[in-house]
């Protein structure tokens, strides 16, 4: 009864080590590569933390304009930024991830956008080492998407350019 103990204790402290493992390497190879320079070209070299430092910046300055050239409009102070950021932390980064996992697997392709599959998002060979890199680098392609898209977005104040 002992040794049936020990096992089932050995086991849970393996699996909860495990989640540890899974939930903490990602967020702290992420927190390590937003002050790295980012890999794709069109962000010059910039690290995460630079881009979104220039990001928040340039969407104060383009609030601020607007709102001195529409004074009876209602601008909201960081919506733009936060709502980018939001978006990243929520929905770019956990996507990414099942994209670099569909390239680990590539059963899960079926599962994706095929459209991303087709532009490239879904990286290909993706080895269990590579993983987070090809993260990363996921993560990249979708936040310059959304830096193309936003100069299209509905809120005038928030149509920056990349």
């Amino acid at each position: 009864m002992k040794l049936i103990g020990s096992i089932i204790k050995l086991v849970f402290n393996a699996c909860v080590f495990g989640l540890v493992v899974v939930l903490v390497a990602p967020l702290a190879y992420f927190a390590w590569r937003a002050n790295q320079p980012m890999e794709l070209l069109q962000f010059d070299g910039r690290t995460y933390i630079e881009w979104q430092n220039a990001r928040r910046v340039a969407y104060d300055d383009m609030a601020e304009q607007y709102r001195s050239s529409h004074p009876k409009q209602e601008v909201k102070d960081g919506i733009c930024f936060l709502t980018e950021v939001g978006i990243q932390l929520g929905a770019a980064v956990p996507n990414s991830g099942f994209y670099a996992l569909a390239g680990l697997h590539p059963s899960l392709q079926s599962y994706t956008n095929p459209r991303d599959l087709r532009d490239g998002l879904v990286p290909q060979g993706v080895t269990w080492a590579g993983l987070l890199p090809a993260w990363w680098t996921t993560f990249e392609k979708f936040v310059w998407g959304m830096a193309e898209h936003a100069p299209h977005g509905p809120v005038p104040y928030c149509r920056i350019h990349p």
